[in-house]
């Protein structure tokens, strides 16, 4: 369900599938699964399907992970797909990925924020000091974190960039698919997605 989740939101984010593999790997906590995972990957560029992919690479999953792939690799909505299974696996499949990584609470909650704020208004310095504020309050060490983020973006730095400064608050799966949503909206539905917050998905 982690590797599902994980692929779900690296595709989401807008990741082409080998590196959405690559990322979605690193991001389960066994280090067997992430080496098959990699060789996957490597059989997938070749041009074999994600099915085939993942039977080659030995890795024993369920029939409907399998489905999953089949019908979304066929359908053109594999990320979809994959979310689907993740929820029918665990109600609250983002979470799980997020504990997984060492993700804490107010990172989910500025998350949220920052999508909520992105909804109609393009990416600023102010939005995210806006989203802190949102997310923990005035005066708290997040906020005061995302004080030094904001300025590292004055000074021309990329989102991802800052926050891969601070490994302690924001874990590499998170910095990893900001980096990679490089529109408003994408990266909207990219902090939606790995804040678990599906009904603000539906919206636009």
């Amino acid at each position: 369900m982690l590797f599902a989740e994980a692929l779900s939101q690296a595709l989401a984010a807008g990741l082409e599938i080998s590196t959405a593999l690559q990322v979605a790997g690193d991001a389960t906590p066994s280090r067997r699964f992430r080496s098959a995972i990699q060789q996957m990957a490597i059989i997938c560029r070749t041009g074999y399907s994600l099915e085939i992919s993942l039977s080659k690479s030995r890795i024993v999953v369920g029939g409907e992970l399998l489905a999953a792939f089949r019908v979304g690799e066929e359908r053109g909505s594999l990320a979809e797909h994959l979310a689907s299974y993740a929820r029918r696996c665990h109600p609250h499949p983002a979470a799980c990925v997020a504990r997984a990584q060492g993700r804490s609470n107010v990172v989910s909650r500025f998350a949220i924020a920052l999508a909520e704020l992105l909804a109609d208004r393009k990416m600023t310095v102010q939005i995210v000091e806006e989203a802190a504020l949102l997310a923990a309050g005035a005066g708290t060490r997040f906020t005061r974190i995302i004080s030094i983020i904001a300025e590292d973006l004055r000074c021309g730095a990329e989102l991802s960039q800052a926050l891969r400064m601070h490994p302690r608050w924001f874990d590499r799966l998170f910095c990893r698919l900001i980096a990679a949503a490089n529109e408003r909206q994408v990266l909207r539905r990219t902090l939606l997605r790995m804040s678990g917050d599906y009904a603000k998905l539906r919206s636009p």
